[in-house]
């Protein structure tokens, strides 16, 4: 689809149910997103590729479910506007959300990672470039009951600032050093602002003010 801007929102979900539709999805001029990005359930498709998108002007919310490929976003580097109140949502429900240039968040950030009995393939949360966050950062595992979820990472080491992050349900994640340099700039200042739960390793607020970003050996 050859356009190069989209003023308002767009929503694809070309949910196919058990049709192996072996759909491309690809917008390869496509440079910016004036409104809200839906991806919601593209069943079986091939590829999903934004090769071009810069900019998301408004909410994002993307899920990977039951794709064969991940999605990458080539190109992105900032989702939202500066004083706005955007909502982004990354579900990571079997293959990964890429996002290598990626660098301001102008919002909210939720990331929900799957279980490996729904077919999870992946091994890492990795948003390293990710500079800036507006609002919290929330990763979470909504199956954390049924056991591992295979996530062995988390990666933000590029983050220099967030009103607060909650990460919990990620049971094989004990090193958390890529968050120090919101504990050693201050960034982060209260309890309030940092909660570790169900996770291979739990370190509380004051456990990264000491340093203790992973598990001793």
């Amino acid at each position: 689809m050859p356009f190069i801007r989209v003023a308002g929102d767009m929503t694809i979900a070309l949910n196919s149910g058990s049709v192996n539709t072996a759909a491309e999805i690809e917008f390869p001029k496509l440079q910016e997103i004036g409104g809200t990005l839906t991806l919601g359930t593209n069943r079986n498709a091939n590829n999903i590729t934004f090769p071009l998108l810069k900019k998301i002007l408004g909410s994002c919310s993307v899920t990977t479910y039951k794709l064969k490929n991940d999605i990458e976003f080539t190109n992105l580097e900032s989702i939202g506007t500066d004083g706005a109140d955007a909502q982004i949502k990354f579900e990571i429900e079997a293959t990964n959300i890429l996002c290598p240039k990626l660098k301001t968040i102008n919002g909210k950030f939720d990331i929900a990672t799957s279980s490996f009995m729904f077919d999870m393939e992946v091994d890492k949360v990795s948003y390293p470039n990710v500079e800036s966050i507006s609002e919290n950062l929330s990763i979470t595992c909504p199956y954390s009951d049924f056991g591992s979820n295979g996530i062995l990472s988390i990666d933000f080491s590029g983050l220099k600032s967030a009103k607060g992050i909650s990460i919990s349900g990620q049971g094989d994640v004990t090193d958390f050093s890529s968050f120090k340099y919101l504990f050693e700039n201050n960034v982060l200042t209260g309890e309030s602002q940092w909660s570790v739960k169900e996770c291979g390793y739990n370190p509380t607020f004051q456990e990264m003010k000491d340093g203790k970003y992973k598990l001793a050996e």
